[in-house]
């Protein structure tokens, strides 16, 4: 049977289709409505069934990037395009129902057409019944090399811990120390934000605290809170030591005032 295939593969490509040579491994770039969806695909080998088994989705609205577990089919038309098409279904993906945010999650395929040329691609969202609004073309589809995408998500890093470096910098010339210990070791001590950066938080210092490395992991999980009034409420899960020096802490009025419309944010 997969000789048979072999066989109508090189009659296509005979009839106009170059065949494939070289690194044909590729990474997909898809600006959807409210998300960016990166796809790594491997073209050199004849087609088959769930050649992509998980894709990568940045969520502009919260800051945060999500694994969907996929189905997949991929087939070579007769203009030379690959058309793929990406399934995702609820029932693969239950870890998304406690990570993600039930109500933005879109449940359907997508189809995405690659351009003989290997430069230019689209894509389509359909099936989504729940929100019809997410089917359509997509706002954009690139496609780049994997060297290239490499070199791109190098630089992304970079950028990004530049940018955690700029908002450390800046609170450490706010608040000088761990605002709940006094800690002053600057290893020790890390930027937190207080209205989370994946839910639109931003990088001032009216939503930052500069927080031991171990208090801020806690902080994170929302294991203890900051009330309004400098008091600080710790989460009945914590150790008893740490429910000790939360409790018996208190941050300075003028920090809490500082950061006072972002505690009110995080809620």
């Amino acid at each position: 049977m997969k000789g048979l295939y072999s066989f109508f593969m090189n009659i296509k490509y005979l009839l106009g289709c170059q065949p494939l040579a070289g690194n044909m491994e590729f990474y997909l770039r898809i600006r959807w409505i409210e998300t960016i969806e990166y796809i790594n695909i491997d073209l050199s080998s004849q087609p088959d069934i769930d050649e992509i088994t998980e894709t990568q989705e940045f969520w502009t609205k919260y800051n945060i990037t999500i694994n969907y577990i996929t189905a997949s089919t991929r087939k070579i038309r007769k203009n030379c395009s690959h058309e793929i098409r990406i399934i995702y279904s609820k029932d693969n993906n239950p870890h998304l129902l406690s990570e993600a945010i039930p109500e933005d999650i879109a449940w359907g395929s997508s189809k995405i057409i690659i351009r003989p040329d290997f430069k230019t691609a689209e894509a389509f969202w359909r099936e989504d019944v729940r929100n019809p609004k997410h089917n359509g073309k997509a706002d954009s589809c690139s496609i780049y090399s994997k060297q290239l995408f490499e070199e791109m998500e190098r630089e992304a890093i970079s950028r990004l811990k530049r940018k955690q470096n700029e908002f450390r910098k800046l609170l450490l010339s706010t608040y000088k120390c761990c605002v709940i210990t006094g800690e002053t070791t600057p290893e020790a001590i890390e930027a937190a934000h207080v209205y989370e950066k994946k839910m639109g938080g931003n990088d001032l210092p009216n939503n930052g605290i500069l927080l031991r490395t171990d208090l801020h992991r806690l902080y994170d999980a929302r294991l203890f809170r900051i009330n309004n009034n400098g008091s600080i409420t710790a989460n009945k899960e914590l150790s008893t030591e740490y429910k000790k020096l939360l409790k018996s802490s208190v941050i300075s009025a003028e920090v809490i005032k500082n950061i006072e419309a972002n505690l009110l944010k995080r809620g």
